[in-house]
């Protein structure tokens, strides 16, 4: 199979997942979404990650995902113009970067498969994308806007080229070509993404060293580590208005607890993980644990045949070249799953990175135990090898389909909710424009971000979200401060003095010029009200009664009340 049809039939089914799964974290919305809606609209919800006296988040992460969009808007207007019904306005903006995130979700665990293909053999390459294709773990996270998500895709390709590294041992060209590819690409993932998944790059450069001499190594390492780590450096100076470096600024605060406690968004036991896996990756994930058991046991006493192409790699099938080359996929995932369990504050996207690894981990393991008992003196053998395949592989997809359709039923209706409030508002504003408040209850942390939250005519904000009190005692978002937008007013946006309604009619330059001041002027102003210990800031409430739109949910037991029931909404 080429790598092409790979990329197309993951992009197929990872597609669904950008258009029906729901956001499952509120910090991809309120770290993520809301900053990105800020760069492109001029306004959004600011937490204190983003303040600049604490600038835990990079703006080099987000202006990736400008470019995406970019990339990808003309294909979505494209498939609108040949009668596809996609979301327009705001909205579709949303979409489109979904779509862009799995676009390269889909292209990164394609080049994957080419390389478990290309290093381990046709039978353990169609394995591979069977059961990458069939995760629904993965493509539920590919869609997500989160750093552990885009690391998740570079750790692919960064996987990816170790193994093209290993493999051409008589081919120095080769082994640099994927020496650049593994090195860069866990660059990105933690200089960029998140600087965490560094950690992944100790048992990878081990791979790199048994093919390559340390002097390369290095080399290359402080290339990608100097050119990335600049233009972090450059892109946080410029929108914090100081020099400073995130990635060490988060690390400072998650792992030496210098301004904060990351425990304080809470705490879960060891086994939390291993737990979540199991949800997510189902037998993905013990499959994946017995890959050296396996490995070695069908090594040792079923080595491949020579010129057994079906499970050998291009150059031989040793026991030595399988385990160094499964080592290479096996250790960043081990070492991920037990660095992670031993921290206090564990959270479910904290292992979205090595979801391919894992997979992969597990198909090598089906398509060697299959292939054990196919070479068993067992008078069924190779039957029972094949059933036991085709079985693991099935129940596999199976059980990713039923999660999928189960956060798809249970989890969707607040984008369902969103985006009726987004078309009755657009159909409010074009009969009689006028500003709105909208408020959000003790459901805030459903709000699917800003843009499902229309403007009225010329881009002005007639829209403002706010919230009001519930049983939450925690530390809600505050609004990015500054000079807001031309098109924003004072009423609208606290600490904007000047601003008027309309957009002021210049040239497209002249208004982009206007925006990026504008924006860095916001970016750059840090919030009294923002802390880093979670706690309450009462001026982020508004009355209930200066509300004309609240969108919250009734429940059986709550401390809050049930304004489903005032006769008044």
């Amino acid at each position: 199979l080429e790598p092409r049809y790979a990329f197309v039939a993951l992009l197929s089914i990872r597609s669904l997942a950008a258009l029906y799964t729901p956001i499952s974290d509120c910090d991809e919305v309120f770290n993520y979404w809301e900053p990105f809606h800020l760069l492109l609209h001029g306004y959004g919800f600011q937490t204190w990650e983003y303040s600049p006296a604490f600038a835990l988040r990079s703006y080099l992460y987000l202006f990736l995902h400008v470019i995406l969009y970019v990339v990808c808007f003309p294909i979505w207007s494209l498939a609108q113009l040949v009668g596809f019904s996609l979301p327009v306005g705001k909205v579709a903006t949303f979409y489109i970067v979904r779509f862009g995130l799995v676009g390269l979700s889909s292209f990164s665990d394609a080049m994957l498969f080419d390389a478990v293909s290309a290093s381990l053999g046709a039978r353990r390459g169609w394995v591979t994308i069977l059961m990458l294709a069939g995760s629904g773990g993965i493509a539920a996270c590919s869609a997500s806007f989160l750093p552990s998500s885009f690391a998740m895709s570079l750790i692919s390709i960064s996987i990816a080229s170790l193994l093209y590294a290993l493999s051409s041992r008589d081919s120095t060209t080769d082994q640099l070509a994927g020496l650049r590819g593994c090195v860069w690409s866990m660059g990105v993932a933690g200089l960029v993404g998140w600087p965490f998944v560094g950690l992944l790059a100790l048992p990878m450069a081990v791979g790199l060293l048994r093919v390559l001499p340390l002097r390369s190594v290095v080399v290359v390492g402080l290339q990608a580590a100097g050119a990335l780590g600049l233009m972090v450096l450059l892109a946080d100076t410029v929108m914090y208005g100081k020099v400073t470096f995130s990635p060490l600024n988060l690390i400072a605060y998650n792992v030496m607890g210098l301004g904060g406690d990351s425990t304080l968004y809470g705490t879960e036991p060891w086994w939390f993980y291993i737990a979540n896996g199991i949800i997510n990756l189902n037998i993905a994930l013990p499959l994946a644990a017995a890959l050296p058991v396996v490995i070695g046991l069908r090594s040792i006493f079923y080595p491949a045949r020579k010129g057994d192409s079906s499970m050998s790699s291009r150059k031989n099938d040793s026991l030595t070249e399988i385990w160094w080359i499964a080592v290479a996929i096996f250790c960043p995932a081990f070492v991920w799953v037990l660095c992670m369990s031993l921290q206090a504050h564990k959270e479910e996207r904290f292992l979205f990175p090595v979801y391919p690894a894992v997979t992969v981990c597990a198909a090598i393991s089906l398509a060697d135990a299959s292939h054990y008992l196919s070479s068993t003196p067992w008078k069924f053998s190779k039957v029972l090898g094949r059933v036991f395949l085709i079985l693991g592989v099935a129940v596999h997809a199976v059980f990713s389909v039923s999660r999928l359709a189960n956060l798809v039923s249970g989890f969707s209706s607040p984008i369902g909710v969103w985006s009726r409030a987004n078309a009755e508002l657009l159909a409010m504003q074009s009969a009689q424009p006028k500003k709105q408040i909208l408020c959000l209850g003790k459901e805030w942390f459903r709000f699917p971000s800003h843009f499902f939250v229309p403007d009225g005519p010329a881009g002005r904000r007639d829209s403002q979200v706010r919230f009001v009190k519930s049983s939450f005692s925690g530390q809600l978002p505050d609004e990015f401060h500054g000079l807001a937008p031309s098109w924003v007013t004072t009423e609208n946006c606290p600490g904007s003095p000047g601003a008027t309604d309309q957009l002021v009619q210049t040239d497209a330059f002249s208004q982009l010029r206007q925006h990026i001041v504008r924006v860095l002027a916001a970016t750059r102003t840090a919030s009294e009200t923002l802390n880093s210990w979670n706690q309450e800031e009462k001026s982020r409430y508004l009355n209930v009664s200066d509300c004309d739109f609240l969108v919250d949910q009734g429940l059986l037991k709550q401390t809050e009340p049930h304004y489903e029931e005032d006769a008044e909404w």
